[in-house]
């Protein structure tokens, strides 16, 4: 039984990648235009299953997910623009590929991915998922793995158990709703931050020259405001920023974002 395979495919239009990997790792790398490539490494590679129906491409064990003893290593390279939607049990995903959508449900397995085009959909229950940047809508969920995106210009939605939610900029609306874990926006830039959590944190900065229109409420958590001390109190001349931000015992902290 070999345990390398090669595979290359042609492709005519925008790449469909349907991965399914139970432990293990997979990498995304970028590839030529017009031909995805699959790399293979693990027990019985030559079982694996690799399937092409025009441009949609799958990729999974024989068995559907594997098994805890049969590991795979998976190097697949795509044209850029590509789609990916990815399930997986602990296996890795590190993505560097730019894509047009993601689609993610990942169980204990970290998942790392650049610049998402279009909207990104991610669901991890204790896997930690990091994202570049994402372009269109974001909707995250997570049960204890956080999620950490660097830049996200469309609408986000978070819900989370006792995962942590970091976004570097925010430039659309974003709304949020955790127990445990904390929120943290760098630098909201959207017109509008809706976040609830129980005994989560919560931490937002806004750019200087905003104005900033604030609806806090906390029954036992402690609320820290750099603009109430502020001449104006937070009124600029810019565009303006509300924030809606509910904590039971969590605390809330509003600064000035960092340049």
């Amino acid at each position: 039984m070999s345990d390398h395979r090669t595979e290359t495919f042609s492709v005519t239009g925008t790449v469909r990648l349907e991965l399914r990997l139970g432990t293990g790792r997979a990498t995304v790398l970028p590839g030529d235009e017009g031909a995805v490539v699959v790399d293979v490494r693990g027990r019985d590679a030559g079982s694996f299953r690799i399937e092409q129906s025009g441009d949609h491409v799958s990729l999974r064990p024989e068995d559907g997910f594997g098994n805890r003893w049969r590991s795979y290593d998976l190097t697949i390279r795509l044209p850029q623009g590509s789609q990916l939607e990815v399930r997986t049990a602990s296996a890795d995903v590190d993505i560097e590929v730019g894509l047009s959508r993601l689609r993610a449900d990942c169980a204990s397995g970290d998942l790392r991915a650049g610049d998402v085009s279009g909207e990104a959909v991610v669901r991890s229950a204790s896997g930690n998922v990091g994202l570049a940047g994402v372009d269109g809508r974001l909707d995250v969920s997570t049960a204890s793995g956080d999620i950490e995106v660097e830049r996200a210009d469309g609408e986000v939605t978070f819900r989370g158990a006792s995962g942590d939610l970091a976004v570097g900029a925010a430039r659309g609306s974003l709304s949020g709703r955790s127990a445990s874990g904390d929120v943290w926006v760098r630098s909201f830039e959207g017109e509008l931050l809706r976040c609830t959590t129980a005994s989560g944190n919560v931490r937002v900065g806004l750019p200087a020259g905003r104005t900033v229109d604030v609806d806090v409420s906390t029954l036992s958590g402690g609320l820290h405001n750099d603009f109430a001390a502020e001449p104006g109190g937070g009124s600029g001349d810019g565009p303006t920023s509300r924030l809606q931000l509910r904590t039971v015992s969590g605390d809330v902290r509003l600064e000035r974002a960092a340049h």
